[in-house]
């Protein structure tokens, strides 16, 4: 439809030339008064005008069609771009988190990228591209710039295998960093932690950020791992149940740090 629209957009001038030509050398042969003259002139001109219009109107269809596909494709063009640049700045911030991290930190640290993780009900590990080779070792505490992610429990030459906080088997020494409260966090399921070993009479509130206490733990001290979201007091014998939100979102972790040096992969219960 689009095709035959621009030929006889093209043509169409050439069509109302011979027309006009045709009527015109039918009034110099046929026309034998000027009432017959006029009355040709008239249909002449009827019938140019009829031709004009719908091929006018038809090269202004022509011409939008043709403009609305320009614009859709610089629509296009324009949204992969907004999509490019999106990813950069959400990139950006990650890696000026990641680089201020990295500044701040009290210990060596080796970068290491996410390659796969595991999410079974009786594991939850990630697998990074840093191993013995980088000098990575077993119980090592591996960190993100939000906090704790876990410890390394394998290593080979290059890869290395890291049992994250959400592990059912995870355990670290912790404490609430405004009251200096401590115990032990642990996996609760689903999306939080649990602080044990606290008693019913503590001070602790909602919204408190409760980090590693490197009290008899593999970890350092004073990595972040969570915030206080639920505290429940009633039917638990003298502690409380405390519900922690882990800091670290693992399901879109790419970076992680190893914190390298000896004294944080022996830690004080080796």
């Amino acid at each position: 439809m689009s095709k035959l629209g621009k030929t006889i957009s093209y043509w169409r001038d050439y069509l109302i030339l011979i027309m006009a030509l045709t009527l015109s050398m039918s009034v110099l042969f046929f026309a034998n008064s000027s009432r017959q003259l006029g009355g040709i002139h008239t249909v002449t001109l009827e019938i140019l005008g009829r031709l004009s219009t719908p091929l006018a109107s038809l090269r202004v269809h022509v011409n939008l069609a043709e403009e609305n596909r320009t614009l859709r494709h610089q629509n296009t063009v324009l949204q992969l771009k907004n999509a490019q640049l999106a990813e950069a700045y959400y990139e950006n911030i990650r890696l000026r988190k990641i680089v201020g991290f990295k500044t701040d930190a009290a210990y060596p640290l080796m970068a290491a990228n996410v390659i796969a993780r595991t999410n079974e009900a009786a594991m939850e590990t990630l697998v990074i591209d840093a191993g013995a080779a980088q000098n990575v070792k077993a119980n090592m505490t591996v960190v993100a710039a939000d906090g704790l992610v876990g410890r390394i429990v394998s290593v080979s030459p290059s890869y290395a295998v890291v049992q994250t906080l959400q592990d059912r088997n995870f355990r670290c020494g912790a404490l609430v960093q405004r009251s200096r409260l401590q115990g032990v966090f642990q996996w609760a399921g689903y999306d939080t932690g649990l602080l044990s070993g606290i008693y019913l009479t503590s001070d602790v509130k909602l919204g408190d950020v409760v980090v590693t206490s490197g009290i008899n733990s593999l970890y350092v001290p004073g990595l972040k791992i969570g915030t206080v979201i639920k505290i429940d007091d009633a039917d638990f014998g003298l502690f409380q149940r405390i519900y922690i939100r882990p800091k670290v979102e693992l399901t879109s972790l790419e970076e992680v740090f190893v914190i390298i040096s000896e004294s944080a992969a022996v830690g004080t219960g080796r």
